[in-house]
């Protein structure tokens, strides 16, 4: 709401929230930024029900260290990952939303992180792939949280096969191809 301000653009001005999972970092103040705006809310039909119950569980860790905070969020403070429940207005299945058209975006099903994951890409060029990719550590784009490996494989497999070059991750610094391509050849491929 402040970008919108400072940017003299009016509340309205933003039409859609696309979601790439439902983690509380994601959704936290996804509520209020909907009713403030009046943008409509997209989400994976893997994770809608998430939101209408303001929760979705703490993903594994893919390493020592994130396991342990996973085990933290699942079993200690599991009601620190709530947050306020919200009705999706478009549900990501087999289609492509019509209301996506005119915006030249293009969404696909990319479950590893969570079982719902998507990963948005604009006019065939940026990628948008969430917690899918990690942009923190130099060089190892893998998640630190991941519920699906096998899953998340196949999903950079389909995030490599469409030539995109450039991924912007949910956390951290932008992630080339290449990077991605020499990380997948050392933690994916089997």
């Amino acid at each position: 709401l402040n970008f919108l301000a400072q940017n003299n653009l009016q509340r309205d001005t933003l039409k859609y929230i696309v979601l790439t999972h439902t983690h509380n970092d994601h959704t936290g103040a996804l509520k209020g930024i909907a009713e403030a705006t009046g943008a409509k809310i997209a989400v994976h039909a893997n994770e809608a029900d998430n939101l209408r119950q303001g929760y979705t569980r703490a993903p594994l860790g893919t390493g020592l260290f994130t396991k342990a905070i996973s085990f933290m969020g699942r079993k200690v403070t599991p009601s620190n990952l709530r947050y306020p429940p919200v009705e999706p207005d478009i549900i990501l299945g087999n289609e492509k939303p019509e209301d996506f058209k005119p915006w030249h975006i293009e969404w696909f099903h990319t479950p590893g992180h969570t079982d719902g994951s998507v990963t948005y890409v604009t006019d065939g060029k940026v990628a948008f792939p969430g917690d899918d990719i990690f942009g923190i550590r130099r060089n190892n784009p893998l998640p630190w949280f991941a519920n699906d490996l096998n899953a998340l494989k196949k999903s950079w497999e389909l995030m490599l096969d469409t030539g995109i070059q450039l991924f912007l991750p949910a956390h951290g610094k932008p992630v080339k191809r290449e990077v991605l391509e020499q990380s997948y050849i050392r933690h994916m491929r089997s």
